[in-house]
């Protein structure tokens, strides 16, 4: 039964990954609630789990022509840097004040999705 479950929480969080929205969304709370897991474990066994989903969407997305390649380039660079320092937070910071920093995004994130005005078809494109 929880292996079944994980499945399921594996794929809408890796198909939410590959819209680019972010699979840890899914799988870290998951990963939490579920199967009892620190909250630094279940972002480490996200962090391997992004590596082949985002591999496979950029595959798809460059395909269909979709990747806007000097933007990525530069935010890459940003991220990279943001990774090495965030990773290293993460090793000072205590696991439970990790879990409620996360809480807090998620809760923000979601506050400010709801907050959003209903675009229209033309403007989806973009």
């Amino acid at each position: 039964m929880k292996t079944a479950f994980l499945v399921l929480a594996s794929l809408l969080s890796g198909a939410i990954g590959g819209m680019g929205i972010g699979g840890g969304i899914v799988l870290i709370p998951v990963l939490t609630s579920f199967f009892e897991m620190t909250q630094k474990k279940a972002q480490y066994i996200n962090l391997i789990y992004f590596v082949p989903v985002a591999i496979c969407a950029l595959w798809i997305h460059m395909r269909s022509g979709r990747v806007a390649w000097r933007k990525a380039l530069f935010m890459a660079l940003g991220g990279v840097l943001g990774a090495f320092f965030g990773s290293e937070l993460t090793r000072i910071l205590d696991g439970s004040l990790l879990k409620r920093f996360f809480g807090i995004f998620l809760f923000a994130v979601g506050i400010k999705q709801l907050g959003k005005p209903k675009k229209n078809k033309r403007n989806l494109e973009e």
